[in-house]
């Protein structure tokens, strides 16, 4: 799924997205560079305190980081597939 960076670096996020995500309008996302070309957005909801992902804390630890290196690494060195939606994916599993 593709989308344009309009002026002042906006893009809009498509409602699929926004639905799979869970993400309504005024939601605050959090933007990280996980590496040089790839960026990851997810919603931050609220715990109680105010922060933080709901149910989500697994991606905040070191296990899920270095999970994530591994798989970009694999990507770069010609390893892995990527697939651009759940379709494309679930199609695979079939072949």
């Amino acid at each position: 799924m593709n989308v344009t960076v309009r002026p002042k670096g906006q893009v809009t996020l498509p409602a699929e997205v926004r639905r799979e995500a869970r993400i309504e309008e005024g939601d605050v996302v959090e933007i990280v560079v996980v590496q040089g070309d790839c960026i990851l957005l997810r919603p931050v909801h609220s715990n109680g305190n105010g922060a933080g992902h709901d149910d989500q804390g697994w991606a905040d630890t070191p296990e899920w980081s270095e999970r994530i290196e591994k798989s970009l690494a694999e990507l770069d060195a010609g390893l892995g597939r990527v697939f651009y939606s759940e379709r494309d994916f679930l199609a695979s599993l079939d072949e």
